[in-house]
């Protein structure tokens, strides 16, 4: 049995969130379970003022804070529970104000008493008038992740769905704690009459058993189906249903991306591309346009990373994201306008080289010796080793290719020399 604590962070006491508590509650408590419920509107609890005075706090103290309020109610719930569940509705794609109050005074609070790491079990119930819970679960995941807590999984229920999301959650003793049913009546729905037999195997034994089957959880399930379906060669309307079905179970534009590339690699290139076209108008989540950077992020699929650490080999601001980092190493590199990297040689003794699949804007790439190449997305490059090069933006135009390193004996890399803005191709054909 494990000592379940609610928090319910919904506006209105009994709409579309107290329900799927309801839910939620049933399911626990049948279980076994013993389930607590904190109804946010009903009690005193102000921000945090980051004046570090639970810091202060003598340790062990019920209720840290400087403000005498009914977050010390929470506390001394909190330190009795296995589990700790976080209530809200979406409010403008994200989770609510009340939400993050409670992080914020949590993550202050326990941090100071020492118990940041604590290895609790958390998780995210939250409601929407559509599928769209992208931004609120990435807030949700940091929170979890900055204190060490473990995740079970999220309840996620649209309000316009027609049909319900099943999802499993476990105690770490392989216990349910909630079990919701998948239901799929698509078989009967269009083949009922036609292939009785076809649509009772759909419904009745691929979603009714074995969509249900509890081994593994639904997440995991969504991505065995998404890489089946690929290496299968199916891009039809199945793999956007399967490719939506991830979204829904909490599969980031991150993570399918590097599902993809990974699959890619052994079910081949034509393959990867069909995919990445469903899954880009899928996943397209827009972030705000602030700054260059992020209205061109905006328009390509794989994430332009954080500022190059190999960027002293650049002339100009360059770009680095890890795509996969297991079995092939693939990492996204995004130049600037004008930007490029210094001429230089992948060495090999044999085998080695460099792989680059270009993904966005337009850019350079030249050999030693001979004429530069424009490049474009879905250009190509394969790099010899020991053959000295460059590749880099136009002038006009961000550029962003991925890049894969050539396993070889005695592989290195030698950094040469910039590249002169005489050899910089623009340059070159204006000077002549």
């Amino acid at each position: 049995m494990e000592s379940i604590m609610i928090l319910n962070k919904a506006a209105r006491k009994n709409r579309s969130t107290a329900a799927l508590i309801r839910a939620f509650t049933e399911g626990a408590e049948s279980a076994g379970n013993q389930v607590t419920q904190f109804y946010w509107q009903e009690m005193k609890i102000h921000g945090c003022m980051s004046c570090n005075g639970c810091a202060r706090a003598p340790k062990g103290a019920e209720d840290p804070c400087v403000q005498k309020d009914d977050m010390g109610r929470i506390n001394a719930a909190f330190m009795k529970a296995d589990m700790v569940i976080f209530a809200s509705p979406v409010y403008f794609r994200t989770v609510t104000g009340m939400l993050k109050i409670a992080a914020d005074r949590l993550y202050a609070e326990l941090k100071a008493l020492g118990y940041a790491g604590f290895p609790r079990k958390s998780v995210l119930l939250m409601t929407a008038g559509s599928s769209d819970y992208s931004q609120a679960t990435h807030w949700y995941k940091t929170f979890e992740r900055n204190l060490g807590w473990k995740n079970p999984g999220e309840v996620l229920g649209a309000e316009k769905q027609k049909k319900p999301i099943g999802l499993v959650l476990r105690s770490d003793k392989g216990d349910n704690v909630m079990s919701e049913k998948i239901v799929q009546t698509a078989g009967r729905d269009q083949l009922g009459e036609f292939a009785p037999l076809f649509a009772h195997l759909n419904d009745d034994i691929l979603f009714g058993e074995v969509w249900n089957e509890q081994a593994i959880d639904v997440k995991i399930k969504c991505i065995i189906t998404v890489v089946s379906l690929m290496a299968s060669g199916m891009t039809d309307s199945s793999l956007a249903y399967h490719l939506q079905n991830a979204k829904a179970h909490g599969v980031t534009k991150e993570e399918i991306a590097a599902i993809i590339t990974h699959a890619t690699m052994y079910v081949g290139w034509p393959k990867g591309w069909a995919v990445f076209r469903l899954a880009k108008d899928i996943w397209n989540e827009t972030a705000p346009e602030l700054t260059d950077k992020d209205r061109y992020q905006n328009t390509i699929f794989f994430p332009v990373g954080e500022p190059n650490p190999y960027g002293d080999y650049f002339v100009g601001q360059s770009y680095l994201a890890p795509v996969s980092t297991e079995q092939v190493p693939v990492f996204n590199v995004t130049f600037e306008p004008s930007c490029r990297n210094n001429w230089h040689i992948h060495h090999a003794k044999s085998g080695g080289g460099q792989m680059l699949i270009c993904v966005g804007g337009r850019g350079y790439y030249q050999e030693w010796g001979k004429e530069a190449r424009e490049l474009h997305p879905g250009d190509v490059v394969n790099i010899p080793a020991n053959v000295k090069h460059w590749h880099g933006a136009a002038p006009d135009s961000w550029f962003s290719h991925l890049a894969i390193e050539v396993q070889g004996e005695d592989g290195s890399t030698e950094w040469c020399e910039a590249v002169s803005d005489e050899d910089y191709p623009p340059v070159r054909a204006f000077l002549r």
